[in-house]
């Protein structure tokens, strides 16, 4: 038994691997949609929509870091100042959240790739390329 669970367990692994490079070839997000983003699914279609509430905080996370010479502390008090919770549940962000949500390129509408990134045609961008490479 063993043996075939192993066996199993590496099938369904490829499987779930040759989906996600299907998805990926098609300019399409393999994996949850990230912070700013939801997952939307119409009919047998997976859609990755700007989030109504949450695209919003990105675009204002990214124009207070860039232009307003802010460090990642400063940015955490400024964004609770103007009262930008990150959820109900942790209405503070933190701070390896942010630098995460900084550099992740995801946000210029680009995919993430077992390489790197490239270009995506799934979801629009929140963040266009010169405040992105400002804030790099």
């Amino acid at each position: 038994l063993g043996v075939w669970a192993k066996h199993q367990i590496q099938t369904q692994a490829g499987k779930i691997n040759e989906a996600r490079e299907h998805l990926r070839d098609q300019g399409k997000l393999a994996y949850r949609a990230p912070f700013g983003y939801q997952n939307m699914r119409i009919g047998k279609v997976a859609h990755v929509i700007i989030h109504p509430e949450n695209g919003p905080k990105i675009r204002r996370i990214f124009e207070l870091y860039a232009f307003e010479n802010l460090t990642i502390r400063d940015l955490i008090d400024r964004l609770k100042a103007e009262g930008i919770t990150y959820t109900t549940k942790h209405p503070r962000f933190q701070r390896n959240k942010l630098h995460t949500i900084l550099r992740d390129r995801t946000y210029l509408g680009e995919i993430r790739t077992p390489t790197g990134y490239r270009p995506g045609t799934s979801h629009q961008p929140l963040i266009d390329h010169a405040t992105f490479d400002r804030v790099q």
